[in-house]
Formats: structure tokens, sequence, C-alpha cells
């Protein structure tokens, strides 16, 4: 575990400059969300305990999903036949399938490596296309939703 951080000495990382790889592809995109890793919480309570307390303690551990957001162009139809590939192979549903694995690499403003997140073994789950509104002037985006097996992260 990493001690105390003294913050007059150090300054907290942006979020603003990263870079994305899906399965080695370098993607340009708006937003990546869904970084998360989480342990299940396993609550008991004896039948015999009146006082109505339970205890807990850690579970399985899992993993989000992972939500790629980014604006769409005529030329860059990468997510959609991405998507579309999977949907029509269905291969990934086996272990020796087709998954693909996403690198979310945080980078400070000299485009230097900071922080590396490595989710393994995904797949796609969702393909959205762009909110169409009349009364608005707004860049059109698609997002993918992945499911991920693992989530790797490392400190540059």
């Amino acid at each position: 575990m990493a001690g105390h951080i003294d913050p007059k000495a150090e300054y907290a990382h942006i979020t603003g400059y990263w870079r994305l790889e899906i399965d080695g592809f370098q993607l340009s995109a708006n937003e990546v969300s869904g970084l998360t890793e989480e342990l299940e919480v396993v609550t008991y309570r004896a039948g015999d305990r009146v006082d109505g307390y339970t205890s807990k303690r850690a579970g399985l551990p899992k993993v989000g999903q992972l939500t790629v957001k980014k604006g769409i162009f005529t030329s860059d139809t990468y997510m959609e036949d991405l998507f579309h590939k999977w949907r029509d192979d269905r291969s990934y549903n086996s272990t020796e399938g087709e998954r693909v694995d996403i690198l979310v690499t945080l980078v400070d403003e000299n485009e230097a490596d900071v922080l590396q997140w490595n989710c393994v073994a995904c797949w796609p789950s969702k393909y959205e296309g762009p909110t169409l509104k009349g009364d608005e002037s707004a860049v059109a985006f698609e997002s993918m939703t992945f499911e991920v097996e693992e989530i790797h992260s490392a400190v540059m």
C-alpha cells in the first residue's frame, strides 16, 4: 500500500490524457468508463441472534463492464464493424474463442505513461448509436460496452 501523499509536493494526475488500444489497435475515443473492481459482500446472520446484526465478509471478486464512447466519423466504422463481427461469428462464446485485450493508459501532459489498466478477455455485449435530437447541435457519439474477465492495473 502506498504511504501518505503530500499534496503540496505532488499533484494528482489529470484524466484528460490517455490512450486506448483494443487488441493492439489504437483507437481515438472521447470517454472510457468502467475500470471497476470490487468484492462481493457476503452477509450472514445466525438464526439465534436476536439483536438482528449480521456479520460480513469478502466474497468473490468481480469487474465492471468497460464502456468506450467516441465520435462518429464517416470513414471510421471500426466499432460497429467490430460489434457485428462478434455478433455474427459468436466465437467469443467458447474458451478458445476470439476475445480481445483492451489496454487503457493514463498519460501525463508530456505523453509519458503514468498508469495502465489491462482489461483481459473482453467481448462486446452492446453497441449504441447516437442519440438524435432535432433541437440540438451536438457531436454524434457511438459507444460500445465490453464484458471483461479480469483487470490488471500497473503504475508505470
